[in-house]
């Protein structure tokens, strides 16, 4: 379609509080073959106007989990206080890095570049350690067969 410019204005100073995650400890031994339900407070001048999302990768950091992006159906807003990781979602005896970020858009733009989305806006990250439960998954022969003792 060619070269176009879009510009994206951001201006003031609102950023949103920094989301903390109220059940640390419990994320720190997540039985795998379990639900686990991250819980965080209400975050300090967040609005169901603005983007909460929640990224899980490995201790490679590949990725493994996300919630959808800003301007999905189920995308969370930043009134959200909890995302259910669902079972067997995670490998037993794993590390991982919760990224939990919200985002308050000053300019939020799907109509200047059609099929593109443009957004600006201020973020508050917080980055913690995950840890599951159970005995390390085993990668066995080099043919990507993934068998889990302990199930």
């Amino acid at each position: 379609a060619g070269t176009k410019t879009n510009y994206l204005l951001i201006t003031g100073d609102a950023y949103p509080g920094t989301p903390l995650l109220s059940n640390f400890t419990a994320a720190q031994a997540i039985d795998p073959t379990a639900d686990f339900t991250l819980t965080w407070g209400a975050i300090a001048n967040a609005t169901a106007d603005d983007y909460l999302s929640v990224e899980i990768v490995d201790c490679q950091d590949e990725h493994v989990l996300s919630t959808s992006p800003p301007g999905k159906e189920d995308a969370l807003n930043g009134t959200a206080t909890n995302f259910v990781i669902h079972a067997r979602t995670l490998r037993p005896g794993q590390q991982y890095k919760l990224k939990l970020f919200v985002v308050h858009f000053t300019t939020f733009d799907t109509n200047s570049y059609p099929g593109a989305m443009g957004v600006a806006g201020y973020l508050q990250e917080t980055v913690i350690p995950l840890s599951t439960t159970g005995t390390e998954t085993i990668l066995h022969g080099g043919q990507g067969i993934v068998i889990t003792t302990g199930r």
